[in-house]
């Protein structure tokens, strides 16, 4: 098991604001891994591919799992704080029952045990080429992750639906009780 107390997650409703987040993160200088899901689907839909929501579900789980155990590894040497727009554990959310492997990665990559989440937040939700999902949608999947979040083991952190700059602060006051 690697355990890794600096590596935290941002996760989220779709729609909810965690992408603009993770830019004002970024631009605070906090190391940020972008999310599997937009990437994958945008080229899955670019060469016909079926790993995408509305044709193959359990495909796309797999591809981002693979994708977000590929991120975990790629900066497990980094002592700074990293956020992970979405993490491992979130693929147990894509299928019922949960695969085996699944919870076995979610067990073998751990994360600092506070996740970050963005709730549902309908004036900002915008739908879009990655996004085709209605907000109603996007909230039930919301929920599922949490719980497969829970489930693992960790704890939720609400953001409050403030400004950007407001929410980043959060954030940023919580990374430094960490340290």
């Amino acid at each position: 098991m690697r355990e890794k107390q600096n590596f935290h997650i941002l996760t989220g409703c779709s729609g909810g604001g965690k992408s603009t987040l993770l830019t004002a993160l970024q631009q605070r200088g906090i190391l940020c891994v972008s999310e599997a899901g937009r990437d994958i689907v945008r080229r899955q839909e670019m060469i016909g591919g079926e790993a995408v929501p509305w044709k193959n579900g359990a495909l796309l789980g797999e591809m981002i799992l693979t994708h977000n155990i590929h991120n975990f590894e790629s900066v497990a040497e980094e002592a700074r704080p990293v956020i992970f727009d979405r993490g491992i554990p979130e693929a147990v959310s894509y299928c019922s029952p949960p695969a085996l492997h699944h919870l076995k990665a979610a067990a073998l990559c751990r994360y600092n045990k506070r996740v970050f989440v963005v709730p549902p937040w309908q004036e900002i939700f915008v739908q879009d080429a990655e996004r085709k999902r209605s907000f109603d949608d996007a909230v039930r999947e919301y929920h599922a992750q949490n719980e497969a979040y829970i489930a693992s083991g960790y704890t939720l952190l609400e953001i409050p639906k403030l400004d950007v700059d407001r929410r980043a602060d959060f954030i940023m006051a919580r990374l430094e009780g960490d340290c």
